[in-house]
């Protein structure tokens, strides 16, 4: 039986290398910090579709005779 010196992490699926444990931890951080830019743009996107939906909501009712 051969001893290791390498440091494991005890997770909920098992244990880890330590090292192993802090990529997964900053891959899962990037891809997290990935997620919420691109749920920002989203969300800008989005927004900016409604406001031009109200922009023209207004002005179809507008050019109707519509608006009271």
């Amino acid at each position: 039986m051969v001893a290791s010196s390498t440091t494991v992490t005890a997770t909920s699926i098992g244990f880890l290398p330590a090292d192993t444990h802090s990529t997964l931890i900053e891959v899962i951080n990037s891809m997290v910090k990935d997620l919420e830019s691109h749920v920002s743009r989203l969300s800008s996107q989005i927004s900016d579709s409604a406001y031009s939906f109200d922009e023209f909501s207004y002005y179809l009712a507008s050019e109707t005779g519509d608006i009271e």
